[in-house]
């Protein structure tokens, strides 16, 4: 049934954040909450666990700690800010779903952040929304202007959110968007050119109920990052410089640079993430962000994969199980273009991974993990896998026995990880002899 009333839920969903944003200012309001926080650049509260929050809080001043660095200028004139957690209520109850999910929103005429988590038990908060909320409060408090200018400061704060720390707490930012970059091409092949343009500049001046109407929202999120980041890639500087560059652009100036956002958005986007990847240190992520493509040519990525796990070349990510992973999704995901040689040769090398004991366990562990989240076409991992079922490693056989649960539907398989983690030996070799007998009648 829909609302008679226009925007209605939307009315009211606003008119209730307003006012618990009102009541969260007033002297005395931390009585609304049972844990209020202080750190140098805000103030957070929350009903949930306080060690939770705390390790929530720690996280918020890592990301605002980032960002005056990588906003020198605009961090003179960022205003402190107050941050509402709001868990959802079946995790409050130790009750977790199995699917995380960050939800959050700007309320700049206050400088409040509201973040609501629901999360699977032991996961950590969704950086990409604390990066999104955060980009709007530097940029909203250094230029407020741009509170009602949508498309700009969603542009910006989506072109950011896709940021993450690097192991040394380095922030690094690759702006392009995977997600939004694929919507973006799907409106742009279902409207056709000229309907593109028409929708995107309509939406340059829309307002707050225009960019958020429930039946488009997710568009203009779409639109909006695209301009933004082309805006981006055509200017000079560092990225301030380049965000001050697109805050100084008249309208018909960012009309005219729309012609190019849609010669952007005509090219594949392994292109944009193969130009990525030559980043060293974007590269792991540009691999990612590739295993996550419906489909993918393996020209776009086969030499980057091979530096990744190269001991001379790349020392450090040759041995960090995030590279290892990746590359095992990518040779068994959608991958066109690789002749039979080459893409046998990679099954050989991960396979053999395996059964590497010089290699970190953990290593072997995510080449497993891997296989477990997306199975195989190759039969040269279900050897070395079996041999892990008797490894001394809880973790290994664990790993080891949901991966041979994707191979085959005929051959039942216990994959509960008390059972290969408490069970006495002799119990797991009743499981490790059924999958050999399998295997052995599977080579005839």
């Amino acid at each position: 049934m829909t609302d008679p009333r226009p925007f209605g839920p939307l009315r009211a969903g606003l008119l209730g954040a307003s006012l618990l944003a009102v009541l969260l200012v007033l002297p005395g309001c931390g009585l609304l909450y049972s844990h209020n926080l202080e750190y140098e650049d805000f103030s957070l509260h929350g009903n949930h666990d306080v060690h939770q929050l705390r390790r929530t809080g720690d996280t918020i001043q890592q990301v605002f700690d980032a960002y005056r660095r990588l906003f020198p200028h605009l961090e003179e004139k960022v205003n402190e800010c107050r941050i509402c957690y709001e868990e959802d209520p079946l995790s409050r109850e130790r009750i977790f779903t199995g699917d995380l999910r960050q939800e959050g929103y700007y309320l700049p005429v206050l400088d409040l952040i509201q973040l609501s988590p629901r999360r699977p038990q032991g996961e950590t908060d969704d950086l990409s929304v604390i990066f999104h909320e955060m980009a709007h409060h530097f940029l909203i408090s250094a230029h407020p202007e741009t509170a009602s200018v949508y498309w700009l400061n969603e542009g910006l704060a989506c072109c950011l959110e896709v940021s993450f720390f690097e192991g040394t707490g380095e922030l690094r930012s690759p702006l392009f968007h995977p997600t939004l970059f694929l919507q973006a091409q799907r409106l742009l092949r279902r409207q056709g050119s000229t309907r593109f343009r028409e929708e995107l500049e309509e939406l340059l001046d829309a307002n707050w109920f225009r960019f958020h109407r429930t039946d488009g929202r997710n568009d203009s999120y779409a639109y909006s990052w695209s301009l933004y980041w082309h805006l981006l890639r055509s200017s000079e500087g560092t990225l301030e410089e380049r965000i001050h560059a697109i805050l100084e652009m008249k309208p018909e100036r960012i009309r005219e640079e729309i012609p190019g956002l849609l010669r952007e958005l005509a090219r594949p986007a392994e292109v944009h993430l193969h130009s990525i990847a030559g980043d060293r240190g974007l590269r792991t992520w540009a691999l990612e962000q590739f295993s996550e493509l419906p489909a993918v040519r393996g020209e776009w990525f086969i030499d980057e994969l091979e530096e990744e796990l190269s001991i001379e070349r790349s020392p450090k990510t040759a041995l960090n199980p995030r590279s290892w992973s990746v590359a095992t999704r990518l040779m068994n995901g959608r991958v066109r273009g690789l002749d039979r040689s080459t893409r046998n040769g990679w099954h050989g090398r991960l396979a053999g991974a395996l059964s590497r004991e010089d290699l970190p366990f953990e290593i072997r562990c995510a080449v497993a993990e891997a296989l477990a989240r997306d199975g195989s076409r190759s039969w040269a991992y279900i050897e070395p896998l079996i041999e892990l079922l008797e490894h001394d490693l809880p973790e290994l056989r664990i790993a080891a026995a949901r991966a041979l649960a994707r191979f085959s539907r005929q051959k039942p398989t216990v994959t509960n990880p008390i059972f290969w983690r408490e069970s006495p030996a002799a119990v797991r070799s009743v499981e490790v002899r059924e999958w050999r007998e399998w295997y052995a009648r599977l080579r005839r």
